[in-house]
Formats: C-alpha cells, structure tokens, sequence
C-alpha cells in the first residue's frame, strides 16, 4: 500500500519516498531549519537528512527549490560546532540519481565549513567524500557556485585551513563531468592544495567548458554594406532567422528575444544584431580531421560569433589544451586555422577577419575593400567548390530553385524567391537568377578575383581549404 503524504512549510512536497530520518533539533542531534520551501523528495530513500546548532547534525537557514530525485541519500547533515554541515544557503541544487554517501560540515570538526553552495548538481555521481573543517581535516570554501558534478567518481575533494585537506577561496563555474577525481585537496598550513581561486580546470585529464571568443565576417552580407564595416542584417529585420538551427535540429533558441534590434535586451548595438547562424569546431592537434567538438553559434553583425543567448562566449566541449578551430556557414565556404590554438575554461580570442591569422589551405578567405578577411560566399549547391559554369557549377542551382518554385508559374527567370534559403547569396531574404537585385552574378565575380585564377576562367574552381577536401 503506497502512503502519499503532503505538508505545507512554505511548500514543500514528499512523494513515494522511504524516509528514515528528516528532523530537526536544536541542540541536539537533529534538523535545525528556518525554511525548506518549494522541494522535491521524489522516489528517495532518504536516510539522513538532519540538523542540530551544537551537536551532529545539519545547520542551515534555507534549502530552497532543491530536488533530491531518486536518491540513496545516506548523510547530509550539519553541525556548528561537531560534526556535520553548517551551511547557510542551499539553493537550487540537484541531487539526482546520487548514492550521497557524505555531503557534511563542521565548523570546527572534520567537516563541510560552507558558506553558500549555489545552482550546483550533483547528478548521477557516486559522492564519497565532500566535506569541510575550517580548522581541521576537511574542506574550507567559502563559495562553489554553478558547479556541475556530472557522472562522477568523486573520491575526495575535501579542504582544511589548517590540517590536510583544501582550503580555496572560490572555485566558480568549474564542470567535473565523466571525471575520475581521485585527489583534489589543499590545506592552508598542511598537505594539501592552497589557493586563492581557482576559476579553470581541476585536472588536465578532465573534460571542460572550452570557452571561444571568435570572430567571422561572411562576404555575402558585407557585399553592400548598409553601415560601414558592418554585416547586413536583412534576415533579421525580415524575421527570417529559424529558431532551430541549420545544422542541428536539436539546438534551438531558448529566446526569441536574441533576434531583437539590439539583441535580447533590446537596448544594446546595432552592431551586436544577428545575422545568421554559424557551425563552430574544434580538431585534434594531432589529427586536423577529427572533429572534437561542434555546436552551433549566433554571428553578429560585426562578426562576433557568440553562444545562443546572442552575448555569452562560445562554449565547446574537450580537454585543456590545443586545436585547431574551423568555422562553417551554410552557403559560404568553410575556413579553419593553420595552427593550434590553446584553449581553456578561459575565453580564448580567434579573429578570422584579421589578415594576421594564418588559415589553413591557400586563400581560403577573401580579402575586402578595407582589407579585412571574409569567408568566401556563392556555396549554394551544398559542396565544397565555388563555381559559375563547368563540372560541377552553383549558378544553375539558383535557376532551378527559381524556375520551380510554386509561386513563379510563367517560370521568369526574375523571379524572386522570399526567405531563408540557401541559394540567397548576399543573404537579404531575396533569391533571384536575373533581374534588378540577382545572386548568380557574386559567383561570377568570386571566381574571377580569386587569386588562383589567372586567366580568368570562368569555369574556375574556388576550392574550400579544409583538410579532407
């Protein structure tokens, strides 16, 4: 026979759970709790969950919309001055699928001495020892926020100011995901791991948020610019730009709002407005063919590439160390860095439009009138070659796309298409053959001004200067 059992303390809320022991006391060997208030204890086998100010067991004020979901939690508890987990602030912390075998504090016992531990997850991660004594053998932090420990083996991560163990000031967004953390400890004025901050990588084995701040410009959009040096936004002003990505239908904007004049906030510069969706990669340094990681990014009007919030930086998944980065677009030819670049949890700067940054191949950019670099544009057919007539050209993929649309019944070869198509080349919502404003005449003149053709055929091949091509 199943029990549900709901009670109201702000709100909170206990479901299917097999619950040995969640009190409080005061002075004693208990829960001692000002508020636990919008939390889920869902299918859990909640062992130990308590407080007491002076004795063993869990201080704290507020344990907010946390969820312990489907959880042998076996310890978590809190003592002032024993053994236990004193701790102000638990907010909105996951732990989920977690046998927790110790997540303790004790301000001067062997324990976790904590000051806040926001937004951090602890998911699917066997925990063995996390805990804190600022003056004896556990760990010392006075904030760990938006940490992930994600499909963990987390052996110890532990600190103490004075004994063997951590003692770290501030350990902020760091990941531990699919991580074998066997040591990672420090101790002030003992064995172990003495630092002021620590804002990277804890292990150079370990998978993390490589953080890029690159910069591209596409040739089509700049073609004509409507602001000097900056991109053409015409998709974005035509509310054109999908939502979900052109390269992964399983990324998608969380935001609409991203697409705003201004971006998000729609208050911000002209010049951070979006212009279209971007693939960005990054390769092995011994292999430049193996792709490590790749995710879809926004690309700004002057060429910053930035995550899907329209600002933040550009994060890619890998271990510290270096890669090659190739940037891709989807009517534009690719292009990619001749040399590795370091790259950390420390936002690493890659400016394409700089004509100092080797790529990759030869002309694999195009330079224009102001001497910066674009990428080249006209790739309508889907390969990896600019071409205007011969074996394999773009331009009859632009009269066909005309010539069958629905719309174009007396098959004009002025026709023009509205949207976000691959075959619009200078990218302002219009697809034409011929006529006032067509795209086929930019293939043309791609072929003729590359560098690479000198008798200006115009069968010329614009090749895309990757390493498998």
């Amino acid at each position: 026979m199943k029990r549900k059992i709901i009670f109201l303390l702000y709100i909170s809320l206990l479901y299917s759970l097999q619950i040995s022991a969640q009190f409080n006391g005061s002075n004693g060997d208990g829960y001692d709790k000002e508020e636990l208030s919008a939390t889920t204890l869902t299918n859990t086998s909640l062992t130990i969950m308590y407080l007491g100010s002076n004795g063993d067991g869990y201080d704290a004020r507020a344990l907010n919309a946390t969820t312990l979901q489907n959880t042998p939690l076996f310890v978590l508890y809190s003592g002032g001055n024993g053994d236990g987990y004193d701790d102000t602030s638990l907010n909105a912390t996951t732990l989920q699928n977690t046998p927790l075998f110790a997540l303790y504090s004790g301000g001067n016992g062997d324990g976790f001495d904590e000051k806040s531990l926001n937004a951090t997850t602890l998911q699917n991660a066997p925990l063995f020892a996390l805990y804190s004594g600022g003056n004896g053998d556990g760990y010392d932090d006075t904030s760990l926020n938006a940490t992930t420990l994600q499909n963990t083996q987390l052996f110890v991560l532990y600190s103490g100011g004075n004994g063997d163990g951590y003692d770290d000031t501030s350990l902020n967004a760091t990941t531990l995901q699919n991580t074998q953390l066997f040591v990672l400890y420090s101790g002030g004025n003992g064995d172990g791991f003495d630092v002021d901050q620590e804002t990277g990588f804890l292990n150079p084995n370990q998978i993390v948020d490589l953080r890029i701040q690159a910069k591209a410009l596409l040739q089509g959009p700049i073609l004509s610019p409507n602001d000097d040096g900056l991109m053409n936004d015409d998709l974005r002003i035509g509310n054109l730009i999908p939502k979900i990505s052109p390269y992964d239908a399983g990324t998608s904007i969380p935001n609409s709002d991203v697409f705003n004049n201004g971006g998000i906030s729609g208050t911000g510069l002209m010049a951070d407005n979006i212009v279209d969706w971007v693939l960005v990669e990054i390769r092995d340094s011994s292999d430049n063919t193996l792709i490590v990681d790749e995710t879809s990014a926004l690309l700004q009007r002057d060429g910053d590439i930035v995550s899907l919030d329209g600002t933040s930086d550009v994060i890619l998944r890998g271990m510290t160390g270096n890669y090659f980065i190739t940037i891709r677009h989807r009517n534009h030819l690719a292009m990619m860095t001749q040399s590795t670049i370091a790259l950390s949890v420390v936002p690493t700067s890659v400016d394409f439009t700089n004509s100092g940054l080797a790529t990759y191949g030869s002309n694999a950019r195009v330079q224009l009138a102001n001497g910066t670099m674009a990428m080249w544009s006209g790739n309508v057919n889907g390969d990896t070659i600019i071409q205007y007539s011969g074996t394999t050209p773009d331009s009859p993929s632009i009269l066909s796309l005309v010539l069958n649309d629905p719309g174009n019944f007396l098959n004009f070869p002025t026709y023009i298409v509205n949207g976000y198509n691959t075959h619009d080349i200078d990218m302002d919502g219009n697809t034409q053959y011929t006529g006032t404003s067509p795209d086929t005449p930019i293939i043309l003149q791609n072929v003729l001004i590359h560098p690479g053709n000198f008798l200006n055929f115009s069968t010329y091949q614009i090749l895309e200067q990757l390493p498998e091509n």
